[in-house]
């Protein structure tokens, strides 16, 4: 029996040896996953030290929260980006030379997998989505292993649509949407390492870091968009013969975004206003009036945060059509105007004194220059006055100011009886009609 075992696990040994000296141990195979393995450890070797890189920098900021980059995970995109290009690159190269390549096609799809997968798990924030996105890269990588891989493209390719010359197969609407993914991922990485290098760039100012990551991710998009509609076999001469109409339409559609785009990048290259600054805007500005600081400036929308503590978004043309003040761009302080009016019957000096006085009292008011009462005109029910009194600190707010000022002289005017006016009127009877009652005694 033991002799029969021995037998056995000789033949076992015998032709697992066999296997590996047909199947592994061979210059081709070793030369695979040499490659294989180098281009792994220099792809890691690059994301470490652009991680560092990015920490070190991230360190010696004094914000790092308002960057969007993520020094673990890009580096990890890196990582697996690179080798997955260095996986393409020694696959020509193999071809090239006559060596194999079986080992580094299979390494490439399951490279590109596990990258569609990070991107997935980073931009799809649906916990269903993303986990039908791992089903499928795992799936991918199963049918690559048990070289099932080919009878599978087959399928998806014969699984098809003709739309009189265009047919269309799952195949195809499968890879032009996993080409656009990965682009549009790659994109706006490339934006994000743009911005992050920009940031710290002391020879440039906010406003021209954000014209050149504006121009920079519009071009990627565009080439995104070409790469896709390539991929599709679309090519972008047949839209401009065949989509003539259609363009004409959605041109007209997208008429406000047009705009938008272009007074953004007047805003970014002018520079009206930066980041940073405080805004006052009347009413009709947006949804929104009164008081506003600069957060961020793109090329559709600026970023406001308003004293109600919200985050607004106001489309870039109206900075260009309405009439807004910036209050940081100053020499010195800033006055405000503030109308009130008082009754015919009261002491105009005695009330313009008064404002005045008041206005000293009030917070954050400057004493120098001195506040001012003028007198503007007599209206139909007040004598119509304003005061004009100047703040330093106009980003702290204006109607605050302005409430504080009011409320001062509301309560030194009823000290000294001045009468605020409200409107009266006179109801002249030019002829009178008699009037007759009528009702029986009882009532």
């Amino acid at each position: 029996l033991h002799v029969t075992e021995a037998g056995d696990i000789s033949m076992i040994v015998k032709s697992l040896t066999h296997w590996f000296q047909v199947n592994v141990f061979q210059p081709g195979v070793f030369a695979e996953l040499s490659a294989i393995m180098v281009t792994y450890l220099l792809a890691l070797q690059i994301a470490k030290m652009l991680r560092q890189y990015f920490e070190r920098n991230l360190q010696e900021e004094n914000s790092p929260d308002k960057f969007e980059l993520n020094p673990a995970w890009y580096s990890a995109i890196v990582k697996y980006f690179l080798w997955l290009l260095q996986l393409w690159l020694c696959q020509i190269i193999f071809r090239r030379i006559g060596i194999p390549s079986e080992i580094l096609i299979l390494a490439h799809s399951v490279v590109l997998a596990l990258l569609v997968y990070r991107f997935a798990r980073s931009y799809i924030k649906n916990t269903f989505c993303w986990r039908i996105v791992f089903g499928a890269c795992l799936l991918i990588i199963v049918l690559q292993l048990s070289g099932l891989w080919t009878p599978a493209i087959h399928l998806l390719d014969n699984m098809s649509v003709n739309l009189g010359h265009i047919r269309i197969s799952l195949l195809s609407t499968a890879k032009t949407a996993l080409t656009f993914f990965v682009l549009w991922s790659a994109a706006h990485m490339i934006k994000l390492f743009i911005a992050f290098l920009l940031e710290f760039s002391t020879h440039m100012n906010y406003s021209d870091r954000r014209l050149i990551e504006g121009v920079v991710y519009f071009t990627l998009m565009v080439v995104v968009f070409l790469v896709t509609l390539a991929s599709a076999g679309i090519h972008p001469a047949t839209l401009a013969v065949t989509g003539g109409a259609a363009g004409f339409v959605v041109g007209l559609g997208l008429q406000k975004m047009g705009a938008n785009l272009v007074s953004g990048i007047v805003l970014l290259i002018r520079k009206p206003v930066n980041q940073g600054d405080v805004i006052l805007f009347e009413k009709g500005f947006g949804s929104i009036s009164g008081f506003g600081l600069i957060k961020d400036i793109g090329l559709l929308y600026v970023h406001l945060y308003t004293r109600d503590g919200t985050e607004e978004l106001i489309p870039n043309e109206l900075f260009l059509t309405q009439k807004i003040v910036n209050a940081s761009r100053r020499t010195g302080p800033m006055r405000l105007r503030i109308p009130f009016g008082i009754a015919y019957a009261s002491d105009l000096h005695q009330a313009m004194a008064l404002a005045c006085e008041a206005a000293k009292n009030a917070e954050r008011v400057l004493t120098t220059p001195e506040p001012v009462c003028r007198f503007i005109e007599l209206g139909d029910s007040t004598v119509n006055l304003e005061l004009r009194v100047w703040i330093d600190d106009p980003e702290h707010g204006v109607r605050n100011v302005k409430s504080s000022v009011l409320l001062a002289i509301w309560d030194i005017f009823n000290t000294n009886d001045i009468e605020f006016a409200f409107p009266q009127r006179d109801l002249h009877i030019k002829s009178a009609v008699p009037l007759e009652i009528s009702g029986s005694k009882g009532d």
